[in-house]
C-alpha cells in the first residue's frame, strides 16, 4: 500500500475518532466552541500520515498481521503529532497550517493549548483502547511512545532555547534535528511498527536517522524556497522566530559580509514581501539552498543503501523506496 493509498484508508480511521471525541464531550452546546472543534476536524483531515505509515510499514515488513486493525492502532501516532503541531504553532506564532489557519491564530493561545491537551489525552486513550494485539508488544509501544514524548519535548525545548541565541552551532542544530525529527517522526514510528509485531531491528533505527535528517532539511529549505501557496503555511518562519538551521548557519559561516549583515538584520524581525525578497535573494545567492539540497540527496542516499541491505521482503522494499522517492520532490 503506497502512502497516498493509506492516508485514503487511515483517515477512514483518524476522522472516525476524532469526530467521536468531539460528540461525546459535546461541545454542541456552545456555538463558540463548537467552532474550534470544527476547525480541529478540518486541520486533521489534512496532513501527510508519514508518522503512522512508517509504523505500519514496519509491521508488515516484521511479519505482522491484521492490516485493517493495525490501521486502527496507529491513530494513536497521528493524534499525537496533531498535538505537536497545535503547540508547534503556539511557539512558532504561527498564521497557517495545512493551508487553514492556525487554531492559534483564529481563536487564541489558550483555546489552543487545551486542543492540544484533548488531542494527547486522546492519543493515550486510543493507545490504551487496543487489546488485539500480544501484552508484551503493546507493552513495549507504550516505553517507545513514552520515550518519544521526552525526546519530541526535549528537541522542541533545544528548539526554543537556540531561539534566545544571536548564533548557534551546527552540533545544537543537530541535536535539535535529531530529537525533534528523527527520532519522533521516524525512528520511533519504525520501532512502534516492529515492536508490534515482536520484532527489533537497529537497521530501522539507522534508516530512521537518515530519513529524518533529510525530511527536516528539507523543511528548512522548503521554508525559504517557496511561498505559502505552494508550501500551505508560513513562508521565511524560521527567521521571523529567530530560528537557526543549517541554512542559516551555512551564510554566517559562508556567506558574503553583506549576506551575514542582512540576514541578521531581518533575524527575529516582522517580515513584509521585500524583506522575503530579499531572504530568497541570499539564500539563494550565498550557496545556502544548493547546500541544503545536497545534504538532503546525501542523507536520502544513505537511507537507500541501509534499505538495501535491511532484512525484508522485496515488495517493501520497493515501498519504502517509494515513500524515500515522495520525500526528495515533496514540495509541502
Amino acid at each position: 500500500m503506497k502512502l497516498i493509498d493509506f492516508k485514503r484508508e487511515f483517515d477512514k480511521y483518524l476522522l472516525t475518532f476524532i469526530e467521536s471525541k468531539i460528540n461525546y464531550l459535546p461541545p454542541h452546546k456552545n456555538k463558540e466552541i463548537a467552532g474550534i472543534f470544527k476547525h480541529l476536524y478540518a486541520i486533521s483531515s489534512e496532513g501527510k500520515r508519514i508518522r503512522p505509515y512508517l509504523a505500519y510499514l514496519a509491521f508488515i515488513s516484521s511479519g505482522g498481521r491484521n492490516k485493517k486493525q493495525t490501521l486502527r492502532f496507529f491513530v494513536f501516532l497521528e493524534t499525537f503529532h496533531l498535538f505537536c503541531l497545535v503547540h508547534d504553532d503556539i511557539m512558532d506564532k504561527a498564521k497557517t497550517r495545512h493551508g487553514l489557519e492556525t487554531i492559534n491564530s483564529r481563536y487564541g493561545n489558550s483555546q489552543a493549548i487545551l486542543i492540544g491537551d484533548l488531542l494527547l489525552s486522546w492519543s493515550f486513550d486510543n493507545l490504551l483502547a487496543n487489546h488485539n494485539y500480544q501484552n508484551k508488544n503493546v507493552e513495549e509501544v507504550r516505553k517507545i511512545f513514552l520515550e518519544m514524548i521526552d525526546e519530541v519535548c526535549l528537541g522542541q525545548m533545544f528548539d526554543v532555547n537556540i531561539g534566545t541565541k544571536k548564533k548557534a552551532t551546527d552540533e545544537e542544530i543537530n541535536r535539535k534535528i535529531f530529537l525533534k525529527t528523527a527520532t519522533y517522526s521516524f525512528i520511533n514510528p519504525l520501532r512502534i511498527g516492529a515492536a508490534l509485531a515482536g520484532k527489533r531491528n537497529n537497521d530501522f533505527i539507522k534508516l530512521g536517522t537518515y530519513l529524518g535528517i533529510a525530511f527536516q532539511i528539507q523543511d528548512d529549505l522548503l521554508d525559504v524556497k517557496y511561498n505559502v501557496s505552494q508550501t500551505k503555511k508560513s513562508s521565511f518562519n524560521d527567521v521571523y522566530q529567530n530560528q537557526h538551521t543549517l541554512l542559516s548557519n551555512f551564510i554566517h559561516q559562508n556567506g558574503t559580509k553583506e549576506q551575514k549583515t542582512a540576514l541578521g538584520k531581518l533575524f527575529g524581525k516582522k517580515l513584509n514581501d521585500n524583506d522575503k525578497k530579499t531572504l530568497k535573494t541570499i539564500f539563494r545567492e550565498s550557496g545556502a539552498i544548493e547546500y541544503a539540497e545536497k545534504e538532503i540527496y546525501n542523507n536520502l542516499n544513505q537511507a537507500s543503501e541501509i534499505l538495501k541491505k535491511i532484512k525484508i521482503d522485496g515488495e517493501y522494499k520497493i515501498l519504502f523506496n517509494k515513500l524515500i522517492s515522495d520525500l526528495i520532490n515533496r514540495s509541502n
